[in-house]
């Protein structure tokens, strides 16, 4: 059996009703159908009141990110510092990039 790629699922996630939850769980279901693991950083975040200071967090999705094989950027993600962080840090892995809209992808390679 193949093994899937891991996708990485990046966003604005800071200030968003219900962490922007929703935005993510439908890109882990379009990237599940496209064949791919999706991986949530949201999926350890139980709840919209900070149980760890943002730097935490950061640092615990770039090491989530640091074991997917792709980053998947959705949404209003350059107007997100957190997404923007996780770009560069897939830049510099050379990670793939993965675009949904509307439920087509598209992917790239990064430079």
């Amino acid at each position: 059996m193949e093994k899937k790629l891991r996708v990485y699922i990046s966003g604005p996630i800071s200030g968003y009703e219900d962490l922007n939850r929703p935005a993510f769980e439908k890109a882990k279901q379009n990237l599940a159908n496209y064949g791919f693991e999706p991986v949530s950083p949201l999926d350890n975040v139980k709840s919209e009141a900070p149980e760890k200071k943002y730097l935490e967090y950061m640092v615990d999705a770039l090491h989530l990110l640091d074991s997917c094989d792709a980053i998947c950027m959705i949404g209003d993600w350059p107007e997100s510092y957190g997404a923007l962080m996780e770009y560069l840090f897939a830049a510099r892995e050379n990670k793939q990039r993965v675009y949904l809209e509307d439920g087509i992808m598209e992917t790239f390679k990064l430079r």
